[in-house]
This record gives structure tokens, C-alpha cells and sequence, in this order.
């Protein structure tokens, strides 16, 4: 239970100041330590190997497959790294051989780089409304969107982690003939894949599993993930380019930190674990006041179920004020500073905010262009720090200050 104190206005002024001079940080990478990654580096001087596909990306590729595609095939060609998650995204796009000017559809609620990966391949974005309890571009929405317009591509969003029902977009992708990309950057290890649809995940320093910068690619079958592999050592097939592509490559470096991290996957597992139950812990607390992602009815049907599914955090920890609000979140995001509480505004502006995309093409659930869901999300919700360097103290901490700001009273830290 939460418990107020609302007679030590000194006490509190003093935590607060020592809150500020320690800040919980939003995000803290898990990486290897340096004397782990050694060994590899030595290996990639002896082998005078740096890129290129070189032995430890290969092994890096195939440990991949073994810890988080395990459903894949041994000899399958349909998973290849990259350079990173944006990277992934412009070879799935460009492995497609689309005409230039091709309309693919995704969500406005988004970061930035899926927009600008369909762009710099030659592509046009169109934006679509998204769902109001997922936070999410789904196949129904999609349908709904196509009777009135037109796409060639979907580009749904595993938005802030939260894994999409591979195979309901693998049935979308069937009925229309339309090829499906999910941009699941954030899920890597709660995403699955699906034949007939393309998977790409980001190995950024911040995800639950990074390597610093790198991608992946699980693709729609094994000759699109053989053109993929071609595309990213810029188009070479035969020692000849035939379709242009660029230099996407994971280095040898980002892959002997790859296989490091690999050595190191229970801790990173059983850490992540830890953090989701610290917070589903204390997250109750927040219900009057908050809304967290959560996955339409019935959406999981009869297919295998998502372990994460349930989890109100997924690779972020984002929670949404709810309409009658008592603050404001430009408000909220000032009060957790001044307890030394670190915050992000998680995709805001929503993407048609932004001018490079201000001419962009909107579809709302209405059959207009107004995007009310985007609209409210990127007014309400909001990021609080969620990394597997936080203690309980820390998770504690973080609920307290978002109660005490909602509920404008001080909230006792050891009371929660």
C-alpha cells in the first residue's frame, strides 16, 4: 500500500535534492565488459577479418538462429544481420523490388527511422491511425484502411516492444497479396516470425539485447533473404551488381560483441525478468490514473500465445494519463525531474508532426484524416526509466514519484 506524509515538507525537499545529484536514468545499456569482448578482438586480429561477413559474424548468425529463431530451419537463408535496425528495414524494403514511389502504409505512432527507412529507399509513407489499446497499426486496421485506399506494403510497428500475432499478419499478407514488414526493433526475443512475412529487429546499445549497432532480418522466405545477404554487401551476386543495394554489413567488431553478449544471456535474461516483475509489482498502484498497452480481445485466437503478452512492459516502460487526468504530462515529465527521474515523451511528435513528413498522406479510424488515437497518445503518454541496471529501491522510487505527482501529496518511498 501507498502511504502519505504530508507533514515533512523538510524531509522531502532533502530527498528530492539528493534524487537530483543521483538521477535514475531512463535508459543504461547492458553490455559486456571490456575484458569479456577481449578474446573475440584478439580473434578478429588474428584472422585479419573485419567485415564482409567475416567468421565471427557468420557465428555470430548462427547463434542467433539457435537462441531466438530456433524455428527456423538449420540450412534456412532467411535470417541475415546488419549494420542496424534502421538498416534492416531499407534492405527488407528494397529486397522487395518495388517501383519507385510505392505506397507503404504504418503507423504515425512510431520513432522517426520507420518513416525515414521508406523514404530513403525511394518509397512513399503513408501514415495510419493506430489501435487504442495496443498502440498499434493491426491487421484489422489495415483492412479497414485498404477499402478506401491503397498500399503495397504494410509496415506495422512492435511499438515500445510489444510483439505483434506474427501469424494474423502472415493471414493478412495471404488474403491480400500484400507483403508484410514488421519493424520490431525493440522486441527482439518476444517477436516471433512467420513464413510469408519479413521480421526486422534492432541490436542497439538500449535494446535487451545489444551489441552497440547492428540488425536483423528474419525475411518473408529464403530466396528474398538470399537477396537481402546480396543487398547488404551493396547488390554483389557473382562478382557483378544486379540490383543496386548499399553497404549494410555487420562488422566483425559489433559481432565479437555479439558473441560476448551471447555468453552472457541468462544474466541478461534473469535481469529483464526481474525488472518486469519489479514493476508489474508496484504498477497496479498507477491504474486510476494510467493506462498501459495492452493487446485487443481475442487478437492471440488459437495460435501459440507470446509469454510477454501479458506484461504491461515490453522492451519500455510507457504509461498513458488517462483522459480525466488530474496533470497534465508536461507537468508530470517536471516533477519526476525535480526527483531526479529521468522521462521521455515515446514518439513525440507523432510522425505527421514532423516536417519532413508534413505532406505526408494520414488515414484515421473514421474514415477521415484526422488520427485521433495518435493524436491523444503522443499528448499522454509517457517513459519512465526502464533498464535492468534499476533496483527495487529504484522501481520504488519511480512509482512513488509518479503517484506523488498525480495525486499533488507527498508519497512515502518506503511505503510502497
Amino acid at each position: 500500500m501507498m502511504g502519505t506524509n504530508n507533514d515533512t515538507a523538510n524531509n522531502t525537499r532533502v530527498a528530492n535534492q539528493k534524487s537530483a545529484a543521483n538521477p535514475v536514468a531512463l535508459l543504461v545499456p547492458d553490455m559486456p565488459p571490456m575484458e569479456e569482448i577481449v578474446p573475440f578482438l584478439v580473434e578478429i586480429d588474428s584472422n585479419k577479418w573485419y567485415s564482409n561477413f567475416g567468421p565471427l559474424c557468420l557465428a555470430f548468425e548462427k547463434q542467433l538462429k539457435t537462441h531466438f529463431f530456433s524455428e527456423l530451419p538449420p540450412d534456412s537463408k532467411r535470417m541475415v544481420s546488419c549494420s542496424n535496425g534502421t538498416a534492416a528495414i531499407e534492405l527488407a524494403l528494397i529486397a522487395l523490388n518495388l517501383p519507385a514511389g510505392a505506397r507503404v502504409l504504418l503507423p504515425a505512432f512510431t520513432f522517426p527511422a520507420t518513416a525515414t527507412a521508406v523514404v530513403r529507399v525511394g518509397l512513399t509513407p503513408v501514415f495510419a491511425d493506430v489501435d487504442e489499446k495496443s498502440w498499434q497499426l493491426t491487421p484489422d486496421i489495415a483492412r479497414h484502411l485498404l477499402a478506401s485506399s491503397r498500399a503495397d506494403v504494410i509496415l506495422p510497428v512492435a511499438a515500445l516492444g510489444m510483439p505483434h500475432h506474427a501469424l494474423a499478419w502472415q493471414k493478412f499478407s495471404r488474403e491480400t497479396g500484400i507483403p508484410v514488414v514488421i519493424d520490431a526493433a525493440a522486441a527482439l526475443g518476444a517477436q516471433d516470425t512467420a513464413p510469408g512475412i519479413t521480421v526486422c529487429y534492432s541490436l542497439h546499445a538500449t535494446k535487451s539485447f545489444g551489441v552497440g549497432e547492428g540488425g536483423v532480418i528474419v525475411a518473408a522466405d529464403d530466396s528474398m533473404g538470399e537477396r537481402i545477404r546480396q543487398m547488404a554487401n551493396f547488390g554483389f551476386s557473382a562478382g557483378v551488381i544486379v540490383h543496386a543495394g548499399g553497404n549494410y554489413k555487420l562488422s566483425e567488431y559489433h559481432a565479437a560483441v555479439g558473441l560476448a553478449q551471447f555468453k552472457r544471456l541468462p544474466l541478461l535474461q534473469k535481469r529483464r525478468e526481474l525488472l518486469r516483475k519489479g514493476y508489474q509489482e508496484y504498477s497496479d498502484a498507477l491504474l486510476p490514473h494510467f493506462d498501459f498497452q495492452s493487446l485487443p480481445d481475442n487478437y492471440w485466437g488459437e495460435a501459440p500465445v507470446v509469454p510477454l503478452r501479458d506484461s504491461r512492459f515490453y522492451g519500455a516502460a510507457a504509461i498513458c494519463l488517462k483522459r480525466n487526468a488530474a496533470i497534465d504530462v508536461e507537468t508530470l515529465v517536471h516533477h519526476l525531474a525535480d526527483r531526479g527521474i529521468q522521462t521521455r515523451r515515446w514518439y513525440c511528435p507523432s510522425l505527421q508532426y514532423h516536417p519532413a513528413f508534413s505532406q505526408v498522406e494520414t488515414f484515421g479510424l473514421q474514415g477521415d484524416h484526422f488520427m485521433a488515437v495518435t493524436e491523444f497518445l503522443q499528448t499522454h503518454v509517457v517513459g519512465i526509466p526502464y533498464h535492468s541496471a534499476l533496483r527495487r529501491h529504484d522501481i520504488r522510487h519511480v512509482i512513488s514519484s509518479v503517484l506523488a505527482s498525480v495525486e499533488n501529496k507527498c508519497i512515502s518511498i518506503d511505503a510502497v
